[in-house]
């Protein structure tokens, strides 16, 4: 409006609003160009601003609903509860927390669930799960007839495997052809149980199953959606592994009000394979997200309505008995030894508030300690860590409670001991 005021304004697929509510001091012009936005988008509205948390550090003094920075600038910092709310109260529309300060808010309600659908969906290896192919008979007397047409059935058993069911017409691009050398999809099936084990085909619609629940349960969190506003793929998906939408929304609900209950919770959390299970903590690295059980997805899930992105956090922690869900972010996880803690945030479900703490400019830096007990043994990198733990314990560096020396105290624990870390090994120092 300022450098190109007579530029005319083009709808678009999807409209981008980066960093410009929160730099307009004028609360209706702000609403204005919130609206004005909205009407531009056809499909989806980005929504980006600073966050509260940015505010803690920086020199300004108060001017209005925001600040004046030293630089005589206007600035507004949201919180993620007054962002979304501002966003659903202007446009009349749901809006979807992707980050701190970032917010999608789709036009179409299909649009909408496809994406919340996709966030919960696990990626299917369908290599693997075809791994354990049949065993070929001794004598063939001719071709079978997947012999024949061994590409058309196997980008079948790709589709089916991928959706966890027999795809619909729309959802395989050979449907006509598979069932004209078939003679039925069922019978298709049939077949290509003479080529892989038919087992993981089963193991692919529980996996489904599971998503779509975790996704529901997820979608029914704030409100109820219609069965009507679902797309497509996804009301194929209610109708081939729940049968109907009445029979997912009961298991939703049950699901739900069970994952509120703390007992419940810690019991889930019970002999996992992995992570670090405390009497009040379960803690674990993000990327064993997958692998949680359905009510403990579902926990986390629900958590990402409040703060988008959960998965890339490091570690995750669950509160077994409060309701609550915390994520920290660490500088370089993976490479570091002992990585240090620079962000954490806090999830109340139960308020549906979220707090920020920002631990980069601190002065006392909190290290992370015994990486591999937020892992499973089945890590690739569990060894790797588990190995400097050991020797750490051995040199009795980890006589430690709570969170551990910060990273001065380490520094000095080690430099007492003559020892220093390389890589992911405990060495003498040089």
């Amino acid at each position: 409006p300022y450098f190109a005021p007579d530029t005319p304004r083009e709808p678009a697929e999807i409209v981008n609003l980066g960093f410009v509510l929160n730099i307009i001091e004028d609360p209706k012009e702000r609403t204005q160009a919130l609206k004005e936005a909205w009407k531009l988008a056809k499909e989806l509205l980005v929504v980006a601003v600073m966050h509260e948390s940015q505010a803690r550090n920086a020199d300004f003094r108060p001017f209005r609903d925001g600040i004046l920075t030293c630089r005589n600038t206007f600035q507004k910092f949201y919180s993620q509860e007054e962002l979304q709310e501002y966003l659903e109260s202007t446009l009349g529309a749901e809006s979807i927390s992707v980050s701190l300060g970032i917010f999608y808010v789709f036009k179409r309600d299909d649009l909408k669930q496809a994406f919340i659908a996709q966030t919960v969906k696990r990626e299917i290896d369908w290599k693997e799960l075809s791994a354990r192919e049949r065993k070929e008979t001794a004598f063939v007397p001719r071709l079978s007839k997947y012999q024949k047409q061994q590409g058309l059935f196997d980008s079948f058993w790709h589709s089916c495997l991928t959706l966890g069911r027999i795809p619909r017409r729309s959802e395989f691009e050979h449907y006509d052809a598979i069932q004209r050398v078939a003679g039925s999809l069922p019978r298709a099936v049939q077949i290509l149980g003479e080529k892989y084990d038919l087992e993981a085909l089963e193991k692919a619609r529980k996996d489904r199953a599971e998503d779509l629940l975790v996704y529901f349960c997820m979608a029914h969190f704030r409100r109820r959606v219609p069965f009507k506003l679902l797309p497509e793929s996804l009301q194929y998906d209610i109708k081939g592994l729940f049968g109907n939408y009445t029979t997912l929304e009961g298991k939703a609900m049950s699901v739900l009000l069970h994952a509120g209950d703390a007992e419940n919770i810690e019991a889930a959390c019970n002999g996992l394979p992995f992570g670090r299970n405390g009497e009040e903590f379960f803690q674990f690295h993000s990327s064993y997200l997958p692998k949680l059980p359905v009510l403990l997805r579902v926990y986390v899930s629900c958590g990402s309505i409040l703060y988008g992105g959960i998965e890339e956090a490091d570690i995750i922690k669950i509160h077994k008995g409060t309701g609550k869900l915390s994520l920290m972010f660490y500088d370089n996880f993976w490479r570091k030894a002992h990585p240090e803690l620079k962000l954490r945030i806090k999830l109340l479900l139960r308020t549906q508030e979220v707090e920020v703490y920002d631990y980069s400019t601190q002065e006392m830096v909190q290290l992370l300690y015994e990486k591999e007990t937020y892992l499973g043994s089945d890590h690739p990198k569990y060894k790797l860590f588990s190995k400097l733990t050991q020797q750490e314990k051995e040199a009795e560096l980890l006589e430690f409670s709570d969170y551990g020396p910060d990273k001065e105290l380490w520094s000095e624990i080690l430099e007492n001991k003559g020892l220093e870390i390389r890589g992911h090994r405990l060495v003498r120092a040089t």
